[in-house]
């Protein structure tokens, strides 16, 4: 009995815990790889929005000159293009409405919040991708040119049993 209670002690401080082993540095990595390509980790993006909105101001305003002599003495009040134009007894006196406009635009400020394991297994991916496309475009290049290579070969070789046959043609017919 004491000896099966010491295997048994033994045994549970031997044994190999899966999740200790996933947290160790060199599973890290596959870890954090499989949780993504799983979607296990769902809320790691997060979008903070915040919206101003847009309004519009208008002022109205009236600009007023007056200038005042004494040389005339009559009265004038008429309205030309909406400025008005007084004139009564050596007061004169314009005045046109302006209106400005004040448009201020909506706004919309977005942060994201994301996590870099998931930036860094897809810029991982990006690259091993991206490493295969050129390899792979480099083994199509060498394919072609080995291509034009034995078509080249092919073609001076039907040239030359054409050559050939053609000599011995003319050597049958010619005596």
């Amino acid at each position: 009995m004491k000896n099966v209670f010491i295997l048994l002690i033994l045994i549970t401080v031997i044994a190999c815990n899966p999740v200790k082993r996933a947290f160790k540095p060199k599973f890290i990595e596959d870890t954090k790889v499989e949780f993504f390509t799983r979607k296990l980790c769902i809320n790691d993006t997060e979008v903070v929005t915040k919206t101003i909105h847009d309004s519009t101001i208008i002022k109205d305003s009236t600009i007023v000159i007056e200038y005042i002599n004494q040389k005339f003495n009559f009265v004038l009040d008429t309205t030309v293009n909406g400025a008005r134009l007084s004139i009564n007894h050596g007061r004169v006196q314009i005045s046109y409405p302006e209106k400005v406009q004040v448009k201020y635009h909506t706004t919309t400020v977005t942060n994201t919040v994301r996590d870099k394991g998931l930036e860094s297994v897809l810029e991982k991916r990006i690259h091993d991708k991206d490493s295969t496309i050129t390899a792979l475009s480099q083994d199509l290049k060498e394919t072609k040119a080995c291509a034009r290579k034995y078509k080249f070969n092919f073609y001076g070789l039907v040239a030359l049993i054409i050559g050939l046959l053609a000599y011995r043609a003319f050597r049958i017919i010619r005596p």
